[in-house]
């Protein structure tokens, strides 16, 4: 007879990951890990989820066998997992030894006999959940974890750190946990890695127009704003901050100012014609602290 295509007749688990791309430097920030079952057809038995988080950071752990908590990469809040609201409990590891940069950690999915091993990178996290139910069907919901991470004081700024999602149906096929006397299972199926970055940064700006629906009627009885805004990551400090903003030749200026965490000194480096249109609005701020606001640095500017 004809050999079967099991190729067509299996699960076929998915995953896929939602990280920001970038978040500030030495805070936390949510994320998630989505398992499905993409097959037409066969449904898959002992759903688990796999997450490399890149504790290890840009330089490395330091020494320390496991590495120490002071490495400059990204950490899982513990306690922090969520699957459709409730808490859901990782088995967290430590790629800690290995001959190079790489090590292998070998782990059991609960309630099963069957094992798996996992490369990573000396000093990543490696999280291993088993999803809250035997099977997972074609037609069911895409199952989604959601977590929160802690990023670095000392990660360096602008490199990007990686997260990996793996996954699978430890049990293949069938609800049995039919491994051979040398361990493995022959019907054991793996999805492809998902993989994502973030990168650490440490401070965004934005420019916001403070009027009626984005536009206005012109001349000096219908004065606006704009507002320049510096966010800075919690705990950092910058000094030396120059607030810039380019004025069009159709905008007049009126009045600028300014405030800062932290600041106590501003300095006014350039200040526009109040009856020649145009021009460019400079500030300098001797020092902004980072808070958990929105907002560490306002320059607000008057016009019409």
């Amino acid at each position: 007879g004809a050999l079967e295509d099991r190729t067509l007749l299996s699960a076929q688990p998915n995953l896929s990951l939602s990280v920001p791309a970038e978040t500030f430097i030495g805070e936390q920030f949510g994320m998630s890990v989505t398992f499905d079952n993409t097959s037409l057809t066969d449904v898959g038995y002992g759903p688990y989820v796999t997450l490399i988080v890149p504790a290890r950071g840009a330089d490395g752990p330091y020494v320390g066998v496991p590495p120490n908590l002071t490495a400059d990469g990204i950490r899982y809040v513990g306690g922090t997992a969520t699957f459709l609201g409730s808490p859901i409990t990782p088995i967290v590891n430590q790629f800690f030894t290995g001959v190079g940069p790489t090590a292998s950690i070998s782990f059991q999915i609960p309630g099963s006999i069957v094992g798996k091993t996992i490369t990573g990178t000396v000093g990543d996290q490696l999280l291993v959940f088993q999803l809250p139910f035997g099977s997972f069907a074609p037609d069911q919901p895409p199952a989604t974890i959601n977590l929160t991470m802690q990023g670095s004081n000392f990660a360096d700024l602008g490199t990007p750190l990686t997260f990996t999602a793996g996954g699978g149906f430890i049990f293949g096929n069938d609800p049995l946990d039919n491994a051979p006397p040398n361990g493995g299972d022959p019907d054991i199926v793996d999805s492809t890695p998902a993989i994502a970055t973030n990168t650490p940064v440490l401070a965004k700006l934005a420019k916001t127009y403070v009027g009626p629906e984005n536009e206005t009627a012109t001349g000096p009885n219908f004065p606006r704003q704009y507002v320049v805004t510096l966010d800075v990551a919690t705990g950092q400090t910058l000094t030396n901050v120059h607030l810039r903003d380019f004025l069009p030749n159709n905008v007049q200026f009126i009045s600028a100012s300014v405030v800062g965490n932290g600041t106590t000194l501003v300095t006014d480096l350039g200040t526009p014609s109040t009856s020649t249109p145009g021009g460019n609005v400079l500030r300098l701020l001797n020092t902004v602290v980072g808070t958990a606001a929105a907002a560490d640095a306002t320059l607000t500017i008057d016009f019409y």
